[in-house]
């Protein structure tokens, strides 16, 4: 018996070692692929957020290309003076959003998180689960998410420290002067079921609303005006769940004429993404309504000498998009 107690302990101990061994070897590898530099890390202004000041974003918006190609940060701040950066990703899921959060505010300190609601959709069932534990791991151990840089990797890169100065332009936003309308019609019928958020994003959120909580961030919902991807299905599935959690819900589909949106000038490829006149007019409208339900989280920084790196993002914005692209403020 003591014999046999001896072999189990002795497997239990090459196990636990084995394992502790994969675990270094992994996050060794980790830091060998991981970009250098923060411009290297893809998927829009992905890394941008590295290069700014330290607890200088008061909004942060997040989710899919809806989100980095639809909200025109820089006008928030010549609007409101609010200091807001847009971190979307391609086809980006709650998950991933949770996860990209996580990351920012290492360094920052967001008083409201704006998450674009498309996201919620981009994954569900066995999909959805599979994509929260992929981000997950991918979050501990970057090789899983950046292996496909060992093709281009040197042994150089095995001592050469990150340098993560770049500040993305526009903060984070994605400029377009494209134009295609979008041909087609959405009607709206008061009869039409909600559409359920599917069970693995519903935990995502809780896990998002958790972070929130943790950090001292106000969530809010907001919908992008995207006439050809947008149903009213979707709208109703995302408004029973942010009036049951008191989440303000802002969407801009559902009024799309009171808030001036336009399917022949607002969109770049014929209804899913806004170009920049579309991604203005939801800057204006977002931020008119964080002045209204986010009042005692925001305030006007347009004065404060800490923010000025957003008074130099808005003048590059006007110089390099809103002059060039002949969009009057």
């Amino acid at each position: 018996m003591e014999k046999k107690r001896k072999g189990n302990l002795g497997i239990c101990i090459r196990a636990a070692a084995f394992t502790a061994i994969f675990v270094i070897l992994l996050i060794l590898a980790g830091h060998f692929v991981m970009p250098k530099n923060n411009r290297d890390f893809g998927g829009y202004a992905k890394g941008g957020f590295y290069g700014y000041p330290d607890n200088v974003i008061d909004v942060l918006a997040v989710g899919d290309s809806n989100a980095a190609e639809g909200i025109a940060a820089p006008m928030m701040w010549k609007e409101h003076g609010y200091a807001a950066y847009v971190a979307g990703e391609p086809f980006q899921t709650v998950s991933g959003v949770y996860e990209t959060v996580r990351e920012i505010t290492k360094k920052q300190t967001p008083a409201v998180l704006v998450l674009e609601v498309d996201s919620i959709f981009q994954a569900s069932g066995l999909k959805g689960m599979e994509d929260m534990v992929k981000k997950e791991a991918e979050y501990y151990f970057p090789v899983f998410e950046y292996h496909n840089r060992f093709k281009k990797m040197k042994w150089s890169d095995l001592t050469t420290k990150k340098t993560y100065a770049w500040a993305a332009p526009y903060n984070g936003y994605s400029p377009s002067n494209t134009v295609k309308p979008f041909q087609g019609e959405k009607k709206v019928d008061e009869k039409t079921i909600a559409k359920p958020i599917p069970k693995s994003q519903e935990l995502a959120l809780e896990r998002l609303r958790g972070l929130c909580r943790e950090k001292g961030m106000q969530l809010v919902f907001l919908s992008a005006y995207s006439p050809k991807s947008w149903s009213y299905d979707k709208h109703k599935g995302i408004a029973e769940y942010a009036r049951k959690n008191e989440i303000p819900f802002l969407d801009c589909n559902l009024e799309s004429e009171k808030y001036g949106f336009s399917p022949e000038e607002d969109v770049r490829d014929g209804g899913t993404h806004m170009n920049t006149r579309g991604a203005i007019k939801t800057a204006k409208v977002l931020g008119e309504f964080l002045k209204e339900n986010c009042q005692n989280a925001l305030a006007d920084k347009r004065e404060e000498p800490s923010y000025e790196i957003w008074q130099k993002n808005y003048e590059r914005f006007k110089r390099d998009v809103l002059i060039p692209y002949k969009i009057k403020e």
